[in-house]
């Protein structure tokens, strides 16, 4: 149904693939952390993940769920100004803000006005079907 009706799943928002840590700019293992981040073996991720459940303020780290980029504004305050140029020339973010350190990466992107990710569309989908 998708395939066949993809111009009618047009988004009104921006979406992201992403990961996203919020941390105290004093917190330890700053390089590690880093390298962790920007890492994709399996080791990394449960390094990071293991760092973030006792260090981080708050975190995201599933890569592979489509987020509304608002939702990733939300827990990131991102001193940007304009947000389409920024997702298609920004793979990694690392800035202080206050006293928080955010690292934030960027796996994927769709702008306003692009077809709709799949698992975006799939509860809708479902009820269209069902009607």
């Amino acid at each position: 149904y998708y395939g066949e009706h993809v111009e009618n799943f047009k988004l009104r928002s921006r979406t992201v693939k992403a990961r996203f840590i919020k941390l105290s700019v004093d917190a330890p293992k700053a390089k590690e952390v880093e390298k962790w981040f920007k890492g994709g073996s399996e080791e990394d991720l449960e390094s990071l993940e293991e760092y973030c459940l006792t260090y981080a303020e708050n975190f995201f780290l599933k890569e592979d769920v489509w987020l509304y980029f608002h939702e990733v504004q939300q827990n990131v305050p991102f001193p940007v100004s304009d947000w389409d140029q920024f997702l298609s020339e920004t793979t990694f973010y690392d800035f202080e803000y206050g006293s928080f350190r955010y690292l934030v990466r960027f796996f994927d992107y769709k702008l306003k006005g692009d077809a709709s990710p799949l698992s975006l569309e799939e509860e809708r989908i479902e009820e269209l079907i069902l009607q």
